[in-house]
């Protein structure tokens, strides 16, 4: 009788632990049924016999106040980076970053946005300011257009194909030659 008192209450705690680590291991930007279309995903080119995902659009201000449309910049490849100032991570990746970004204008061929995540618009200023970063950056202040596409740890780079179709999302510090060969595959 006393294996039976702690059996059921064992039993209960590990089916309630394995619940919640099934459902934290979604991960990355999920389709209307909980599918995560990237899950399968590992270079920019989206194969014809998977189905394609539409990235959620967003606008926001950037750090001097302008309006910026995502699905203004459908039509070419857009690399999404998701940043915070604290992050120690997303600090070593800036310098990556601002080689890309120098890369990708001279091309035009791709455009990186950066999507600074629950900070104040000041703090991001001084930050940039501060570190002599020459990047612009969206804020997202109140976490929105993060939660929507389920980033949760930083930097998260969300890799959009020309047609506004998910690609592939990266959750770590990337470097500004494996995101470019990116943009070099589909020319």
């Amino acid at each position: 009788m006393k294996r039976v008192k702690v059996l059921v209450p064992l039993l209960f705690i590990i089916t309630l632990f394995l619940t919640g680590c099934s459902i934290y291991d979604r991960g990355g930007i999920s389709d209307a049924n909980g599918k995560n279309p990237s899950a399968s995903k590992s270079s920019i080119e989206t194969s014809q016999k998977e189905e394609k995902f539409t990235v959620p659009d967003f606008s926001l201000k950037d750090t001097e106040g302008k309006n910026i449309k995502l699905s203004d910049y459908f039509g070419k490849v857009i690399f999404i980076n998701f940043w915070t100032t604290w992050s120690p991570y997303c600090i070593d990746e800036m310098p990556e970053l601002i080689k890309l970004n120098t890369q990708l204008v001279k091309e035009n061929k791709a455009v990186l946005i950066n999507v600074n995540v629950g900070e104040d618009p000041d703090n991001v200023k001084k930050f940039l300011s501060d570190n002599k970063l020459k990047l612009s950056s969206l804020l997202d202040t109140d976490s929105k257009v993060a939660g929507i596409y389920n980033i949760f740890s930083y930097p998260t780079t969300v890799i959009v194909n020309r047609d506004g179709t998910l690609n592939k999302v990266m959750k770590q510090k990337t470097s500004s030659e494996e995101l470019f060969k990116m943009v070099s595959a589909k020319n």
